[in-house]
């Protein structure tokens, strides 16, 4: 199977603290990574630095590329809360970015940009709100809008932080299906995750952070009580039943 991310060594600081110490680990193609570990763990900062967006320590490869050389290929969704939603932007203007890496600059959106944005609003449930400000949405609409723009990109390779955070069941219901239909298209999903009851409903493989690699592959292989303790604390208790796995603590 081919590999979409390998990481060898990689290590951020921030103003002499460590963010991540000497993280190593490579990923499948075609499947749904979740990244997860307790507050601080170095989630949000070991998906920047795989963007290119923070400075590090070691080797990143995508695709067997730098980042920098298939920006077109990869669409990037933040936290809800790093997005300014009083810029005055219609929904679907917003979804057409999406298709801006593909414009060179001296050329206008052309009728097929349009047409790629608006079947992606169709795709989230979203084309009906087309003409309303992003600030005017919910939650789960405003993170539908921001999923809507990166199905526009027409990428291969898809980061998500905590695309689930404050938005409503519909949405997320939504959100999940969208993206194993992409798995299902060859498309590769890296998703950071809070919810560890649905972390063996959602993901194919899963990476265990710490500010340290505690586990790194299949679901099946890394979600146990084991690792689970490892990454939350020894004090934590791991209440476990047939249907789900759930840290408590610590």
């Amino acid at each position: 199977m081919k590999k979409t991310i390998e990481v060898k060594n990689l290590s951020v600081h921030y103003y002499g603290d460590i963010a991540l110490e000497n993280v190593s680990f490579s990923m499948n193609e075609g499947n749904i990574i979740g990244v997860v570990g307790p507050n601080g763990a170095g989630k949000s900062t070991l998906m920047k630095a795989l963007l290119g967006l923070v400075k590090f320590d070691g080797e990143v490869s995508i695709f067997g590329q730098r980042v920098n050389e298939l920006r077109k290929n990869i669409a990037y969704v933040p936290q809800r809360s790093t997005i300014d939603w009083d810029f005055p932007i219609l929904v679907e203007d917003a979804v057409l970015m999406g298709r801006y890496m593909h414009i060179p600059w001296y050329k206008k959106t052309a009728k097929k940009d349009r047409e790629k944005a608006e079947k992606a609003l169709e795709q989230v449930g979203m084309e009906s709100f087309r003409k309303k400000q992003i600030g005017e949405l919910s939650g789960g609409q405003q993170q539908r809008v921001f999923i809507a723009r990166a199905l526009a990109q027409d990428a291969d390779l898809f980061f998500l932080d905590e695309p689930f955070v404050g938005i409503d069941v519909n949405s997320e219901e939504i959100i999940v299906n969208l993206l194993k239909q992409l798995r299902e298209q060859g498309k590769t999903i890296f998703v950071i995750h809070h919810d560890l009851s649905k972390v063996e409903t959602y993901f194919d493989e899963l990476l265990m952070l710490n500010q340290r690699l505690i586990g790194a592959g299949p679901v099946k292989e890394i979600f146990n009580p084991q690792i689970l303790k490892q990454a939350y604390g020894g004090n934590a208790a791991v209440i476990s039943s047939d249907k789900e796995m759930v840290v408590v603590g610590p």
